[in-house]
């Protein structure tokens, strides 16, 4: 059950810190309510972090419960299994890059949300590390293009990535000429 997860996740944690765990005890009170019916993907995000870097734990609590108001409710699911996948790929300092992102998605309409986490979720088997500049650039990129240009935008940029990772993070960037 998920609070068997939940407490085998805090069991982990408490062996690392046990003031940490403590606060996340506390702060998920607040993260929580925010996710809906399935805490599955807090609680396994959570736990991958005590393995890849437990120090990161309680600030994942804090930027979840500030970024999950800014993502379409039936969306929330999808990031956070997003930001695993992250974690999983190598990013670093992924409470910092959910925040990112769920600002990026706060200035866009919220039926935008699932075309935009569809897209970056094909982005995290080419370039994991791109998927967080792609949706930051969204809201410039769609103040220029309508959503069904973005959508091939995306894949230029996406091709790019696979041939020159450099040159594609500049494109998701909009740092590059060709992006424009």
């Amino acid at each position: 059950s998920e609070l068997e997860q939940f407490v085998g996740f805090l069991d982990s944690l408490s062996n690392k810190s046990y003031d940490i765990a403590t606060e996340c005890l506390n702060l998920g009170q607040k993260l929580f309510p925010l996710v809906g019916p399935d805490k599955s993907a807090v609680i396994s995000l959570a736990s991958t972090l005590v393995e890849t870097g437990w120090r990161d734990v309680k600030s994942f609590f804090e930027a979840g419960s500030r970024s999950l108001p800014r993502i379409a409710s039936e969306e929330r699911l999808r990031f956070l299994k997003l930001a695993e996948r992250l974690v999983k790929s190598g990013g670093n300092n992924i409470p910092a890059s959910m925040l990112e992102m769920s600002q990026a998605l706060a200035e866009l309409d919220k039926e935008e949300h699932g075309v935009i986490l569809n897209l970056s979720e094909t982005l995290t088997h080419v370039a994991p590390s791109a998927v967080s500049e792609f949706i930051k650039s969204c809201p410039v990129a769609l103040q220029r293009i309508t959503m069904v240009q973005l959508s091939r935008w995306f894949d230029t940029g996406k091709t790019l990535i696979a041939e020159n990772p450099e040159g594609g993070l500049a494109y998701f960037k909009i740092e590059s000429s060709y992006s424009d």
